[in-house]
């Protein structure tokens, strides 16, 4: 490199030349491009010492019991910038206390939500890997996902959900939310947002051996589940709980996932969603052996905010 700016003409002052390592730092991340050759892939990161950094700064808080509006402001920006550079974006969800101390709120003590924000932040900063990215083309197809929710079902709604994996066929899944589950949600006139935002917990439990480190293309025919989902976060409390859940889930799972919109007239699972078992097409497909039924119990208690924890410990586990 030196020779070829001599030939340019540029002189290169000695703090500005460095030896050539695998790894290098630009702009407060790791390149490390170790395994371009093995894996064909680069993985991006926290330089050395920032997640440890990261995390002593949110130890110093909960040691004060002490948050201001600045501080909000300035552990929101590390933090995103941390979570841009690990596997999932799992941090996402978890900065609607931030965002609130810092725009609208005028205390400075930890409230319980912001002390389970905080805990998600260094949770993440302490679990999740770097992201991994490949340059090379995919050598096998994605698991194509199809869900849908509508407004029938014993309690007002029911998850239709269809899986088309590229080696062993196709599963069909629906099931009705419990009134239980639902009234854990904020009062509205109308669910079906968060039905349609549930589909992806459900799917990472009930189908997470057929997700698990497999490409995902996911098509969803509601605009707002489809956001959140793609955000892992919401302005919304509830529909927030659920798009971390499902961030972190996938994260779990180790599956890369792309979300595409698809129009409610060509969604698949949309029968699902509707008469489910009782129509003649879906059990016409069931009987003829092209769709497999799958009968699984959900847990639902798990898709609440107290169980987000539990998920960044479950990832954890994935990688030992």
């Amino acid at each position: 490199t030196i020779r070829v700016m001599t030939l340019l003409g540029i002189k290169l002052s000695p703090t500005k030349r460095h030896k050539m390592r695998t790894t290098q730092h630009f702009l407060g991340a790791s390149n490390d491009l170790s395994r371009i050759q093995s894996d064909e892939a680069v993985v991006f990161g926290p330089k050395l010492g920032g997640r440890e950094a990261l995390i002593g700064v949110i130890q110093s808080h909960r040691s004060s019991q002490s948050l201001s509006s600045t501080d909000a402001s300035s552990l929101r920006g590390k933090s995103q910038w941390l979570d841009s550079q690990l596997f999932g974006r799992p941090c996402r969800g978890a900065f609607s206390a931030l965002i609130a101390r810092q725009y609208y709120e005028h205390a400075v003590h930890i409230t319980p939500n912001m002390s389970f924000s905080l805990d998600c932040i260094e949770s993440a900063a302490e679990n999740m890997p770097c992201r991994h990215i490949s340059f090379t083309r995919a050598r096998r197809l994605p698991v194509v996902v199809y869900s849908d929710c509508s407004s029938g079902g014993q309690y007002g709604l029911r998850v239709g959900i269809l899986i088309f994996h590229p080696t062993k066929g196709v599963f069909a899944f629906s099931v009705d939310p419990p009134q239980s589950f639902i009234d854990t949600w904020l009062p509205r006139d109308n669910y079906i947002n968060l039905g349609e935002l549930i589909a992806g917990p459900i799917t990472c439990s009930v189908f997470g051996a057929l997700l698990r480190n497999e490409d995902v293309v996911w098509f969803v025919d509601n605009t707002s589940a489809l956001s959140a989902l793609i955000r892992r976060a919401s302005s919304t409390e509830d529909l927030n709980t659920l798009a971390l859940v499902f961030g972190l889930s996938m994260s779990a799972l180790h599956a890369r996932v792309w979300f595409e919109y698809v129009q409610s007239a060509s969604n698949p699972s949309d029968v699902l969603s509707r008469d489910a078992w009782a129509d003649p097409d879906v059990q016409r497909r069931l009987a003829s052996g092209e769709w497999t039924r799958v009968d699984a119990a959900v847990p639902w208690h798990s898709y609440s905010i107290a169980q987000v924890p539990d998920l960044f410990r479950a990832f954890q586990a994935s990688l030992e």
